[in-house]
Order: C-alpha cells, then structure tokens, then sequence
C-alpha cells in the first residue's frame, strides 16, 4: 500500500491498473480504524475507509497489516508461474 494506505499519494487507477489480490498494509492500527492517533474515541481524519472499499471493489482476497506484527506469504510454483503469465 503507498504510505500507509494514503490515498492522496496512489490514485484508485493505479490501483485498479496493479489489480492486487493481497494488501500489504504498513499501518498502524488507530489509522486503519481511523482514529485520532491519540484519542480513539475521536474519528480521524484519515481516508482509510475509502481504500478500502477500493479494495473491496478491484477484488483484493486478503489484507495484511504490520500491526499485527510478522506475517508469512508462501507461494508456490504454481503461484509463481501465474504471476509470470500476468505479466
């Protein structure tokens, strides 16, 4: 995801033009739910939402989010071969 998943930095046609399956989300947890950083009580200002329904609409299956710490992506050959083909 570009910077945190900022939609000012990445438009939703690069998006559309990259169609993911998976996110990779570099985001802290109080953004993800758009919260003020340091008042969870109080809605952020941050666009989070709008990604995500982006997302939701290009097809993406699964998101991964580095608050909740390491995550494991294994691909197989098979995988591999496809990610080829597409290009």
């Amino acid at each position: 995801m570009a910077h945190h998943g900022n939609i000012r930095a990445v438009s939703r046609e690069v998006y559309e033009e990259i169609s993911p399956r998976i996110a990779l989300w570099p985001t802290p947890r109080w953004l993800w739910d758009n919260h003020d950083s340091l008042d969870e009580t109080i809605l952020g200002q941050w666009y989070s939402h709008i990604l995500k329904g982006w997302l939701d609409e290009i097809g993406v299956r699964r998101h991964i989010f580095g608050f909740k710490g390491l995550a494991r992506i294994e691909l197989s050959m098979e995988g591999l071969r496809k990610l080829k083909e597409k290009r």
